[in-house]
C-alpha cells in the first residue's frame, strides 16, 4: 500500500521512464528492511545482488 502511494506521488513529480529506473531499487530496499526489522542474515549472494541492482540503476541514471 505504501509503495503504491509513493509510486503514484512520484509519477506526478517525475517522468515515467525515470520512475521505472528507481522501481528496480524496491528489492534492494526490501532487503535492507528485512535485515533491520526482521534481523535477516546477510550473505555474499545478498550483497552481490544488491550491488548489481544499485549499479544498474546508477548506470541508467548516469546515461540521462
Amino acid at each position: 500500500m505504501v509503495n503504491s502511494t509513493a509510486s503514484l506521488d512520484a509519477l506526478v513529480r517525475m517522468e515515467a521512464s525515470r520512475l521505472a529506473a528507481f522501481s528496480y531499487l524496491q528489492p534492494l530496499l526490501a532487503i535492507v528492511f528485512g535485515i533491520v526489522i526482521l534481523h535477516e542474515h546477510v550473505t555474499l549472494a545478498l550483497v552481490v545482488s544488491g550491488l548489481v541492482i544499485f549499479g544498474g540503476v546508477y548506470i541508467m541514471e548516469r546515461a540521462r
